[in-house]
């Protein structure tokens, strides 16, 4: 994974770039992911917080819990980000990457909130 990596929401309002590389993208079981995005599982990339970069458009922010900012498109509700404020480290929407396929996941995270019908395979598993 070379950066930078390039984005964009669905309806290509809001750009970004991610000028560092990709620590791991893992696949989030959660149900915080699953209602915030409307999918059975998410995958996200870890990036440095300093290395993100919006370049067109601005995002909307949710506060989805009391430690964690999500983004997404005000327009077409596309999720981008999650964040803890403070932190060093945040997560990208794989699916939004220019080119996806450069990262893929390596772990699971939340496995005990897999929705039993889903099979998702590859990476190990990470409370």
């Amino acid at each position: 994974m070379t950066a930078p990596i390039e984005g964009v929401c669905h309806c290509r309002a809001v750009r970004y770039r991610i000028d560092g590389p990709i620590q791991h993208s893992s696949y989030c079981h959660c149900r915080m992911c699953q209602l915030t995005t409307g999918a059975p599982v998410t995958v996200s990339s870890s990036i440095a917080v300093a290395d993100f970069h919006y370049t067109q458009g601005k995002p909307s922010v949710y506060r989805s819990s009391e430690t964690a900012i999500r983004e997404f498109c005000g327009t077409c509700g596309a999720s981008l980000t999650f964040h803890r404020p403070g932190k060093t480290r945040m997560g990208v929407n794989t699916a939004t990457f220019d080119h996806p396929s450069v990262a893929a996941p390596t772990l699971h995270n939340r496995p005990g909130a897999r929705l039993a019908w889903l099979e998702a395979t590859g990476g190990s598993a990470r409370p």
